[in-house]
């Protein structure tokens, strides 16, 4: 049987352009993207493509640990003279599919996994 586990190294290669972001994450950090990388991405599903997908999803986990928080908005505010308001302007949480597509390693993993995954129908 094939080994198709990742380690962090990995996860930094297939992300260079962002290594420098990632490599400030604590070790706590490195061992839940790669435990859930490895859960998700199972040898089953994937077969030999199984290293691939694990690295991009890994790089997209990671990518996505440096961004602001899906539902939080821009925070507004507005002063005149010496009374103020401040709002939080609302945004729409994405979809489950809209997230994985907002990095290129999580786009590369997702035509992976649309490759390996066909409909079934019974009939």
């Amino acid at each position: 049987m094939t080994d198709y586990s990742i380690s962090w190294e990995d996860v930094l290669m297939t992300a260079r352009k962002e290594r420098e972001n990632f490599e400030v994450y604590s070790s706590a950090e490195q061992s839940m993207v790669i435990e859930e990388v490895e859960a998700r991405v199972s040898e089953n599903n994937f077969g030999t493509m199984t290293k691939v997908a694990r690295r991009l999803l890994g790089a997209h986990i990671a990518a996505m640990m440096d961004q602001v928080s899906a539902g939080r908005g821009t925070d507004s505010s507005e002063s005149v003279g010496s009374v103020s308001g401040t709002a939080t302007m609302p945004v729409n949480n994405p979809t489950a599919e809209q997230n994985l597509l907002s990095t290129v390693y999580g786009r590369q993993f997702y035509e992976i996994r649309k490759s390996k995954f066909r409909p079934f129908y019974v009939g």
